[in-house]
This record gives C-alpha cells, structure tokens and sequence, in this order.
C-alpha cells in the first residue's frame, strides 16, 4: 500500500495545483484586526513550478482556522492557537463541501485477506470542510492537492457546480513521524 500511496504522490505532486480546505473548520476572530479591513496575501500555484504564478488570498479579521490547531486549554509546548485567558472559541463555520476518506485501509494489517479486508471501515465518513474561494466551480475529476492534507479529486457523480464533493486519493507523506 505505501509503495502505491508513494507512486500516485509522485503523480500527483507536480500536476496538482495547490489549495486550502479547512478540515473540519473553526472561526476564529482576531479582536485587534479593523472590522471590514482585508490584507491580500499570496502563494505559489505550485511551489516547484514559479511559472504557474500566484494564488490570492485575504487575511480579515474573522478567519477559519481547523479544529487541530486550536486549544482550549493547551499544553506545555502547544504552538498553535489558544484563547487569552477569559477568552472563548470562536463558533463552528457552516458546512460548504463533504470530503471524504480513501476507500482503502492505510496499512491493511497481517489478518486482513481478499478485497474485504483491505476496505477502510470508515470510507463513506463525511467530513465538512471550508474551501478557498473558487474551489465551489471544481469539476468533476479535477485533482487537488490541499495543503496540511493531501491529494483530492472532485467526484465525478456526485460533485456538481456550486456544491463539490471531494474524495481523498491519498495523504501526504507525513515527514513528522521519522
């Protein structure tokens, strides 16, 4: 399985164009940034290729941000955000796109025998995500790399425009573990 993860990464990792899904998604309000202001920001399309340009993006004063990196109370050597002390999280965004799980199991286990065994019990699990403006026209079979997550394909029966549904192909190749 990890040799054909690894083989549809090196496909996928110069053909697909970067984006930004916040899996699942928390706003967060930053108190000291002006209501109704926008800073535009930019990153590569892809960054190995420059050619293909920039994409944009605003930072504003309310942001969504994934539950993961957020912490009500954090521990020692928790880097990511937490609330000033009397602060609250912020509420949970609408749901705007279901994603979804590959169909197979990671790493099927020694037991596991024949098709049956090397389905992931959790394939059809949904989960909602926020996506960076533009991603709402994803057509059918267009493939994604999302950022923090992995690759992604519209999918062909279900996706439609205006409302994407988004399979996961395949996971990053996780760097932190070694």
């Amino acid at each position: 399985m990890s040799t054909l993860e690894g083989s549809l990464r090196d496909d996928l990792g110069p053909k697909a164009p970067r984006a930004t899904a916040v899996l699942p998604p928390l706003k967060l309000i930053i108190d000291n940034f002006p209501q109704g202001e926008a800073l535009e920001c930019t990153s590569p399309v892809h960054p190995h290729f420059p050619e293909r340009g920039l994409r944009a993006f605003p930072i504003m004063r309310e942001l969504w941000i994934e539950q993961d990196d957020f912490m009500e109370v954090p521990s020692k050597c928790y880097f990511r955000f937490y609330p000033l002390i009397g602060e609250a999280p912020g509420s949970r965004v609408r749901r705007s796109a279901p994603v979804r799980p590959p169909v197979q199991r990671p790493e099927p286990g020694p037991r596991q025998q024949g098709l049956q065994g090397a389905l992931n019990p959790n394939a059809l699990e949904v989960v909602t995500a926020y996506l960076k403006p533009g991603m709402s026209a994803a057509l059918p079979d267009q493939r994604f790399q999302f950022e923090r997550h992995g690759y992604f394909v519209a999918d062909r029966v279900e996706s439609k425009p205006g409302r994407p549904v988004l399979n996961r192909i395949t996971t990053l190749k996780d760097s932190w573990t070694k």
